[in-house]
């Protein structure tokens, strides 16, 4: 039987190079599905004030006619198309980053943010969407009445 000398940092060592391995082969790589669904996605901003929630997406070369926004329940939906030119074939380009096609972004609103009075505007490819604040119902405390004690 042989003895092993114990090195507290062996794991550690293990850990870090499987978690290098795991973006190295797997999440940068590219045409890497992850990489790829972020990619196809618009970038959203999305913050508040102390009186509003403020949705921004950029959404270069989208039409207004191309895009559809919905509210269900608390999820804000942002859909839309960007069209590839027609006049280039593929073998025609050296390189080509921008994305075409459908593309969906859904984002849960905070609580606070009244749905009902919605405004929206779309300017330089960049869809503006502010929500006024109301007020959130604090939670209640329910009073539990004392046990009655049968004799």
């Amino acid at each position: 039987m042989t003895i092993d000398r114990w090195d507290p940092f062996r794991d550690a060592m293990t850990f870090r190079d499987t978690f290098n391995r795991l973006f190295d082969e797997n999440l940068l790589r590219p045409g890497s599905e992850w990489i790829a669904s972020f990619r196809d996605r618009p970038a959203m901003d999305v913050y508040e004030t102390d009186g509003e929630v403020h949705v921004e997406a950029h959404l270069p070369g989208i039409k207004r006619e191309e895009m559809e926004v919905t509210i269900s329940g608390n999820m804000l939906t942002i859909k839309g198309e960007r069209k590839a030119h027609e006049e280039l074939k593929d073998e025609h380009y050296l390189r080509r980053e921008v994305h075409y096609g459908m593309f969906t972004r859904r984002i849960e609103l905070p609580e606070s943010a009244d749905l009902e009075h919605v405004s929206a505007s779309f300017s330089n490819g960049v869809l503006a969407i502010t929500f006024p604040k109301q007020a959130v119902p604090q939670p209640k405390r329910i009073e539990l009445e004392p046990e009655e004690v049968t004799v």
